[in-house]
């Protein structure tokens, strides 16, 4: 289960689970939610109507634990050349991000990433050529459950990750040769983009 269980509807659903609009940022219309009576109050205050479940919002599962991790990658043509994990721990097991405490004396940054969670994250990456972010939590058996991947720098990146480390992922990316890699996908065949 790399990804959070959808539910289809509230009575299908293993309380605690996550009420949230299906586009959003930053907690904003999220909320942890303990029953199918919950959401039916949230329905009737036109929150979260039931017809729209699956379109403007969804019920998934709530994955438990007070540790998350952010990981950020350099990435060309689906292959990984640098990765930053940055680990952070919340004061309580059942939370929405920005709505809990961190203890910030436990964050670290590194590019210790475990290999296991880097061939979980690459099934997203074939032909990917960027930066991306992955959200996530790791499950007792070890497993990851991503729950958001931006495809932009990430907050963890431009603001937890110590100078030293954030230095050297971006002259990683400043030593790529990309005029050379476009010449490369001209000569494929690939379709040259107007500037």
């Amino acid at each position: 289960r790399l990804l959070p269980v959808y539910y289809a509807s509230p009575e299908a659903a293993e309380y605690p689970c996550v009420l949230k609009l299906a586009l959003g940022s930053y907690g904003a219309g999220t909320h942890i939610v303990r029953s199918a009576a919950e959401v039916a109050g949230y329905a009737a205050r036109g929150v979260a109507p039931a017809a729209d479940l699956g379109r403007t919002w969804v019920l998934q599962e709530l994955v438990l634990g007070r540790h998350e991790r952010a990981t950020s990658l350099l990435v060309r043509r689906g292959a990984v050349l640098d990765a930053i994990c940055t680990a952070y721990q919340y004061e309580c097991d059942e939370y929405v991000w920005p709505h809990v405490k961190e203890v910030s004396a436990a964050r670290t940054s590194s590019r210790e990433v475990p290999p296991h969670h880097l061939e979980a994250m690459a099934r997203f990456l074939p032909g990917y050529d960027g930066v991306l972010n992955f959200n996530y939590k790791v499950r007792p058996g070890g497993e990851i459950c991503v729950f958001e991947i931006n495809t932009r720098l990430g907050a963890d990146l431009g603001c937890d990750v110590p100078t030293p480390l954030l230095r050297d992922f971006f002259r990683k990316l400043d030593a790529l040769d990309l005029a050379e890699d476009l010449a490369e996908d001209l000569a494929d065949g690939a379709p040259e983009v107007s500037q």
